[in-house]
């Protein structure tokens, strides 16, 4: 199960149709602070629980930057969540409004 943090990253690749980078997630997270070593943190983790996944490579700069998708919509998620019983219905009401 994705963290709080981690929800917020997979909120915020659902709600877009294009890949994003980590720089990409951050700006569209202007409420939060987040620094670029924390996001690659999170990212790294979503990576091993297998909830996003690398869908391309997109040009910064100099560099190129990876740039992800979720490997589940959020229906699927929350499915998988509510099937494995680990989250109380009313926590997963909470994150799904």
């Amino acid at each position: 199960m994705a963290t709080n943090t981690e929800m917020q990253i997979l909120d915020k690749l659902w709600r877009t149709e294009d890949a994003l980078t980590g720089r990409e997630i951050i700006e569209k997270c202007e409420d939060r602070t987040w620094e670029s070593s924390y996001i690659h943190i999170c990212l790294g983790s979503l990576l091993k629980k297998n909830l996003i996944r690398i869908e391309t490579f997109k040009q910064a700069t100099k560099n190129y930057a990876r740039a992800f998708r979720p490997v589940f919509t959020r229906e699927e998620y929350f499915m998988m969540i509510a099937r494995n019983g680990k989250v109380d219905w009313r926590e997963l009401l909470l994150r799904i409004l």
